[in-house]
């Protein structure tokens, strides 16, 4: 993906590191899931996109709309969307019946131990203490 980059020095003198990928109007292949996407680049346009001294002009012409052959897409693991998941096995694809299984099942679990961590307004500790 195409992005850019820059690193300033804070107040303190510790570096800040930027970055930002680069999006466009998406293309039929991944409009359904949003109306931007990733500007892509091939391992060959990757060579020059990062040359610092590669005029703009030219850095622009690279970032064409990639062919609906050149994108493809498949179902991951729902668990991709937590930070402390990292392992590769989470780009595998899975059948989509399965992974919508598992996620009623975490949802329903999710309900169930909120319902039971409530309290309940008839509970002894519910109530205000009354003093004698």
């Amino acid at each position: 993906m195409a992005g850019l980059y820059s690193v300033w020095r804070g107040q303190d003198g510790t570096p800040v590191y930027n970055y930002t990928i680069l999006t466009r109007e998406s293309n039929s292949v991944l409009s359904w899931l949003h109306h931007r996407m990733p500007c892509f680049l091939s391992q060959h346009q990757a060579q020059f996109w990062l040359d610092p001294l590669l005029p703009v002009h030219e850095a622009l012409g690279l970032l064409k709309v990639p062919s609906e052959s050149d994108l493809s897409w498949h179902t991951v693991s729902l668990e991709i969307g937590n930070v402390k998941n990292q392992s590769f096995d989470l780009l595998k694809k899975v059948d989509p019946v399965e992974e919508k299984k598992k996620e009623n099942t975490s949802k329903a679990s999710q309900t169930l131990m909120s319902n039971w961590l409530k309290r309940s307004n008839n509970s002894p500790s519910s109530q205000p203490l009354k003093k004698k």
